[in-house]
Formats: structure tokens, C-alpha cells, sequence
């Protein structure tokens, strides 16, 4: 099975979490997710835990209910549920799934990634809608 890698790097950023999503081929994307939060506030979800603790994952396609297309969802989060790879292009669009961009910036003022929706096709087409293994490395 295949590893994709999302490599965070330190954010400057309130709201925003930067990383890289590398591809087994060498492709690289960049990742946007909402910060860690410490706090928690609500145990169902993505409200506690804006990012996905670092570690070991597995990802298939399925059906999004919500979206109505088919996505990569990360299976077995810790307390987590409907974790997608979905297009969004600021952290206030994601509620603890990711969001991968063809390009992004990170500042203390800015957030972001671009061209998400095509950032998916590149996805798609790396991993030809197959399954993979997701590996969450956080900064350093």
C-alpha cells in the first residue's frame, strides 16, 4: 500500500496549520488544516481537534454524504469521524479534515492554500483512487 506523507510545518498562524502532502512518485502539494487546540470543548469531533494527531492512518474513497462526491477519508482518528481530504482554501472552511492546495502561504496574518478543487484532481490522479496510508509528521 501506498504512503502519502503530510509533513506540518510550524505555523504562525491563529487559526491555520501549513503542511506538505508528499506523494510516493515525489509529488508535493501543499495541505492546509485548522490549529490544534488543547482545549477541549466538545468530545464528538473536530470541534477538540483541529488537526489529526501525528501518527499512522489509513485512507480509502467513499461517498461523501455531505459533499455528495466521492473522497479520501481518514479511517480510525481517535475519537474522530468523517476526517476528508476536501477542497477548502482558508481554515475557517475546515472542520478537521484537510485541504490540499497547488500552491500556500502561511504568516502571522495569512493562511492559506490555492487552487484546492484542482490540488484533488492531482491527488486523484497520483493515487488513482486507491487506498493509502497516511503518515502525519508534525513540525520540528
Amino acid at each position: 500500500m501506498q504512503t502519502v506523507t503530510l509533513q506540518r510545518v510550524a505555523s504562525l498562524h491563529a487559526l491555520g496549520q501549513v503542511g506538505k502532502l508528499i506523494f510516493p512518485a515525489g509529488r508535493e502539494l501543499f495541505a492546509l488544516e485548522r490549529q490544534t487546540s488543547n482545549k477541549i470543548v466538545d468530545t464528538s469531533n473536530a470541534k477538540s481537534y483541529p488537526c489529526i494527531p501525528a501518527g499512522f492512518y489509513d485512507v480509502e474513497i467513499t461517498d461523501s454524504p455531505r459533499f455528495r462526491i466521492p473522497l479520501y477519508l481518514v479511517k480510525n482518528v481517535p475519537g474522530r469521524f468523517g476526517i476528508r481530504f476536501h477542497g477548502a482554501n482558508y481554515p475557517e472552511e475546515l472542520q478537521g479534515c484537510i485541504a490540499p492546495g497547488l500552491s500556500g502561504m502561511y504568516t502571522s496574518k495569512i493562511c492559506v492554500v490555492n487552487d484546492s478543487q484542482a490540488a484533488l484532481k492531482v491527488m486523484y490522479k497520483e493515487l488513482n483512487f486507491k487506498p493509502f496510508k497516511l503518515r502525519i509528521k508534525d513540525a520540528v
